[in-house]
């Protein structure tokens, strides 16, 4: 049976510390090994999925960075596996690693797993990625996509890491020869899930967060303007909702 958190952090307290790996027995899936154990092939642990053979079919990367990082894979129902070299396939939702010693890249059965916390390359923080048939975040139509977790409390924000194939194209060489293709973008999608449970969508801007409280956009500026709070990017936004939970913690009546 699949349990769906109302609030991720209730998740990661049921994590264990281990390591252990749970192996999943599935006809015409193919078994891959952790690539974070290079030296000892014979203590991979192992994961299913598919492997695959990427093409170039799109201007710009579908992967939300260019490079490999490391992370874990969070199964079901909730083993962690170390992974050193892993990818977050942004245009079609999946969850891509590399297989030591193999050619191709191994695209994880998502139904198999919770989520998974991957490296940013340029931070030193992890990003917490969950299924939505984890997470519970109403108002979405997918209950497979991955959501990150960018804050959880009373108002509580979840970012859909997507990339869109635009209407744009030019012209890019592969393999020696030309070919015309369309141009990948990013589409990300914030999602702030009230205390009651309504999903709101909105874009990191001051007036998209102010607008998700129609009835108190007036007193929302006013109070937002008196403490200097501006959203103009995501990370703004995720200190934004802190800020939001702290603040109705102080005026519980703000909202009524």
């Amino acid at each position: 049976m699949l349990f769906v958190y109302r609030n991720i952090t209730q998740l990661f307290s049921r994590l264990p510390c281990t390591l252990a790996v749970a192996c999943f027995l599935l006809p015409g899936w193919l078994y891959s090994q952790d690539p974070g154990r290079l030296n000892d092939h014979s203590s991979y642990p192992v994961l299913a999925g598919e492997i695959v053979f990427p093409e170039v079919r799109y201007s710009g990367s579908p992967y939300l960075f260019d490079r490999f990082t490391g992370g874990y894979v969070v199964l079901l129902p909730g083993e962690q596996v170390a992974v050193d070299y892993m990818r977050y396939d942004a245009l079609n939702d999946d969850l891509m690693w590399m297989q030591p010693g193999e050619e191709g890249l191994v695209r994880i059965d998502k139904k198999l797993i919770a989520g998974f916390g991957l490296q940013h390359p340029w931070q030193d923080s992890l990003m917490w990625f969950y299924r939505n048939a984890v997470a519970g975040v109403g108002g979405l139509s997918c209950g497979d996509c991955f959501l990150q977790v960018l804050h959880e409390g009373n108002f509580s924000l979840y970012a859909r890491r997507r990339k869109r194939i635009t209407s744009r194209s030019e012209t890019i060489t592969v393999g020696g020869q030309s070919q015309q293709v369309r141009i990948l973008d990013d589409d990300f999608l914030y999602m702030l899930v009230t205390p009651d449970g309504q999903t709101k969508t909105m874009r990191p801007t001051r007036r998209s967060f102010i607008n998700a409280f129609p009835g108190h956009t007036r007193d929302l500026r006013r109070v937002m303007r008196r403490y200097n709070i501006q959203v103009s990017q995501d990370k703004e936004l995720t200190e934004a909702v802190k800020w939001l939970n702290a603040f109705i913690e102080k005026e519980p009546g703000f909202f009524e």
